[in-house]
């Protein structure tokens, strides 16, 4: 379940919490993406470099090159961070998408997640299997971009979702099933068809996906009704989770 849970979930909150009104320009968006994501990114890929090749600096001078070329040429991603370099890329991509005017209506929001879609699919018919390379995740973007899309869509009427989640009498059942949709479906669908950070995405898995994040969102806002030291040390932790992450 968490396969199809962690990265959709992701973008889906990184969603949420973007606001294109607060970025004047293309210039200063992608600033701030280099600066809040790019760099942090780099610093702890530098990090694990370094602890890889055991400090050998002969050999660390002579990969370092190659794997920058591959970051920002040829488009590989350095250890298990690949997620905020397509975060950054996603974030610019949509900035571009809003002051064109995606946000018009619903016919248009509605084009733009069906063609998030179809360029997921073309990436994973096209890209995928012949391990084509496109600088920056960007072959990773549309899959993102749909979840990134959708969290900032349903940002307002998640008020109201959350308020009838937190019930007990609501909320458990609904995580209950949705765990069980995401599970039996997931047992019958081909793993690979979900890997994100290849750009593979398929339809047939957004239906196993959102049961999952529902159940996520469920848990998490019955969680908090739970009071008690176990619960105060699980959101604890989660406050430092991407600095857990980077560290592993």
């Amino acid at each position: 379940m968490i396969f199809f849970v962690h990265m959709p979930l992701f973008f889906l909150v990184s969603g949420m919490l973007f606001d294109p009104t607060r970025h004047q320009s293309l210039g200063a968006i992608v600033k701030k993406c280099v600066i809040g994501l790019l760099v942090p990114y780099l610093f702890f890929a530098s990090v694990a470099f370094v602890v890889k090749f055991d400090i050998q600096v002969p050999l660390l001078m002579s990969r370092f090159p190659t794997q920058m070329y591959g970051l920002f040429v040829r488009g590989d991603c350095i250890w298990a961070l690949w997620f905020l370099v397509c975060l950054a890329s996603t974030r610019v991509v949509y900035f571009v998408s809003y002051r064109a005017g995606v946000e018009r209506n619903v016919w248009t929001k509605t084009l733009f997640a069906c063609g998030c879609l179809v360029l997921a699919e073309l990436s994973m018919a096209f890209l995928y299997p012949y391990r084509k390379a496109v600088p920056l995740m960007l072959s990773s973007v549309p899959a993102a971009l749909f979840f990134f899309a959708v969290g900032r869509w349903i940002k307002h009427g998640f008020v109201k979702l959350r308020e009838r989640l937190a019930h007990l009498s609501v909320g458990l059942p609904i995580c209950l099933l949705s765990m069980l949709l995401c599970v039996g479906l997931a047992m019958y669908l081909p793993v690979r068809n979900f890997d994100l950070r290849s750009g593979v995405f398929s339809t047939y898995g957004l239906l196993p996906c959102f049961a999952g994040l529902l159940s996520v969102m469920a848990f998490a806002l019955l969680l908090e009704r739970v009071e008690g030291r176990a619960v105060w040390i699980v959101k604890s932790i989660g406050q430092y989770s991407l600095i857990f992450f980077a560290m592993e």
